[in-house]
């Protein structure tokens, strides 16, 4: 007997992913999922460890995923998850949601204008890794209300196909630009402290086409040496405060440090800290086909596979029951970071 947790089977999809059995049959051809000049490898082997984003209509998630196994939560959903906000949304513009409101939306979104309604944009001020949409659902559904009104609508009439657009396209770039921001921290937080460059992207969301556009930009540009040092600087200046600030609680407490002021140069308050483009490079984007990103029971037997390879065996009269049961560790954000 193995248990496997519902993410893990989501986590560990992504590997099933690469096997060469999958891709020999026209039912998992690369085609079915590849966006247009997409930098993904499908036959690449996604070894640990791994960054992994879940998206799915219960859960937004990022987890480090070490091993079978062994796995830390980075940040998680805080209220509403993407794929419930994406049915909501669809369901505030009277969209067909029978095939589920994510796809709907999307195609909504493609005839309109992604600027056309200001939105908030979730958790601006906290530098986290956790997600929210609560908000943003809140905030779209009275941009609707509020365009209906403008327009003399009756409850039973239909927004105009443009209006419907651009609500649709606006609401999914703010969505989609809130996993941009908590990704692109995950990345940076996952090389600098665990070496990682590889994202598997898995859930039911996955098979958003803009989102993949967007996360194959995003990979590509770890490699980019004008952005990485643009990144380098912030977190330079960011390093230099945080010893200031040390600095100077020593110093009211009595412990000071001689050389505070005048080490304003990079190398000063932070002297290890030295920016070196030959180490970055592009991270590899890992997408299952839509088949094996919605939930199903292939990804669970293929979790189950792996436990067992890797040594896991469960006493099945011995299973405690819990109907939130953490996937793994969760990452504490050290002061300041």
């Amino acid at each position: 007997f193995v248990s496997v947790h519902h993410l893990e089977g989501h986590c560990l999809s992504a590997r099933l992913a690469q096997r060469q059995a999958f891709w020999a049959s026209q039912t998992w051809t690369t085609e079915a999922f590849r966006p247009p000049d997409a930098a993904i490898e499908p036959l690449d082997e996604l070894g640990f460890p791994f960054l992994s984003l879940l998206v799915s209509g219960g859960h937004t998630q990022l987890t480090l995923v070490e091993g079978v196994g062994r796995y830390v939560v980075l940040g998680g959903t805080l209220d509403d998850a993407l794929g419930e906000a994406y049915d909501k949304a669809a369901r505030y513009l009277g969209l067909p949601v029978g095939g589920g409101g994510g796809p709907a939306l999307e195609a909504a979104a493609r005839d309109g204008d992604p600027s056309a309604i200001e939105l908030p944009t979730p958790l601006q001020k906290k530098p986290n890794l956790d997600f929210s949409y609560a908000g943003l659902k809140n905030a779209f559904r009275l941009a609707v209300e509020d365009r209906r009104r403008s327009l003399g609508l009756a409850d039973s009439d239909e927004l105009p196909r443009q209006d419907v657009a651009d609500l649709a396209a606006s609401f999914q770039s703010v969505a989609l630009g809130h996993i941009e921001d908590r990704l692109h921290r995950a990345m940076v937080l996952c090389e600098q402290q665990w070496g990682v460059t590889s994202l598997a992207v898995v859930g039911g969301v996955a098979a958003n086409q803009e989102l993949k556009r967007r996360l194959v930009n995003l990979c590509a540009s770890r490699g980019d040496p004008s952005v990485r040092e643009s990144e380098f600087r912030r977190e330079a200046k960011r390093r230099q405060n945080r010893e200031r600030k040390r600095r100077r609680r020593e110093r009211r407490e009595g412990q000071a440090d001689e050389g505070l002021e005048g080490a304003d140069n990079e190398g000063g308050l932070v002297p290890n800290f030295v920016f070196d483009p030959s180490v970055h490079q592009a991270w590899k984007l890992f997408v299952p086909p839509p088949r094996l990103c919605r939930d199903n029971g292939v990804m669970i037997a293929w979790a189950a596979l792996e436990k067992i390879y890797s040594g896991y065996l469960d006493d099945a009269s011995d299973v405690t029951l819990r109907p939130r049961w953490p996937l793994g560790d969760m990452w504490v954000q050290q002061e300041d970071s």
